[in-house]
């Protein structure tokens, strides 16, 4: 019976060290450092996402749906203000970038 106990201890003290790296670390608990890192994303439908990608200098902006990624705009890498600022985002406006290229393909 002591044996159980001893692995019942020697389990959750595994578990509670796995939990403690994987909150430290982000969710990774692997040591590379991918080139694309996820910025962001919103639910446009109930299973489709605008995700924002940073590769190297660019933002990606990609729609995902099961079964597909498209792409649906390339922007200079900038930054995010933080919400309920008044400071001017540095990335162009996406709306007005959208409309563009909704034009663009008419």
């Amino acid at each position: 019976m002591q044996m159980v106990g001893a692995l019942g201890v020697v389990l959750a003290t595994l578990f509670a060290v796995l939990w403690l790296l994987r909150r430290l670390s982000g969710g990774r608990l692997t040591g590379s450092s991918a080139p694309i890192r996820t910025v962001g994303g919103i639910a446009v439908g109930s299973r489709e996402r605008v995700v924002l990608l940073e590769i190297g200098e660019h933002w990606l902006v990609v729609g995902v749906a099961p079964g597909s990624v498209t792409g649906i705009a390339t922007l200079p890498r900038g930054e995010i203000s933080p919400a309920g600022s008044d400071a001017k985002p540095v990335a162009a406006d996406f709306g007005a970038l959208l409309a563009k290229l909704k034009a663009g393909r008419s």
